[in-house]
């Protein structure tokens, strides 16, 4: 086992195979972060570990006394979310579809911005730009 934690952080290949690991187990999406709980120190510093070899910025580790003495980071922000979405890193299916509402109802999303436009009586390229705040020529990317 020792070697498989080890192995995790050589390179992002393994280090995406040991996040969908992570994903499967320990690892919550709540309303607006990731969770990744342990009763072992050492396994949360080996999640924030591989978390880095991707370039997702977790939390610091915390120990939650509330819950009967296990240890705790989460992740936050958009980009870190799509970084998960882009690597396809969490497998589960309730968690990844929870991550995308997460994604897509953010207010500062473009596509959410988009979407408000259209239901708010956007129906050409550019009264959305105006709605959105963007070219025309952006406005239409969208419309396509």
């Amino acid at each position: 086992m020792e070697f498989c934690k080890n192995l995790a952080t050589k390179n992002k290949e393994n280090a995406v195979d040991m996040l969908r690991g992570f994903s499967r187990g320990d690892m919550g999406v709540m309303s607006k972060s990731i969770s990744f709980d342990s009763e072992k120190e050492y396994d949360v510093q080996l999640f924030k570990n591989v978390c880095k070899k991707l370039d997702i910025h977790t939390s610091k580790l915390k120990f939650m006394k509330n819950k009967k003495g296990w240890w705790n980071t989460y992740i936050n922000g958009q980009k870190n979310f799509k970084k998960f979405m882009e690597l396809d890193a969490i497998r589960h299916t309730k968690r990844r579809k929870k991550l995308s509402k997460v994604i897509l109802n953010n207010k500062k999303n473009s596509v959410y911005k988009y979407l408000k436009a259209v239901c708010s009586g956007a129906n050409n390229s550019s009264v959305a730009a105006k709605f959105l705040n963007l070219s025309t020529i952006t406005t239409r990317f969208y419309l396509s």
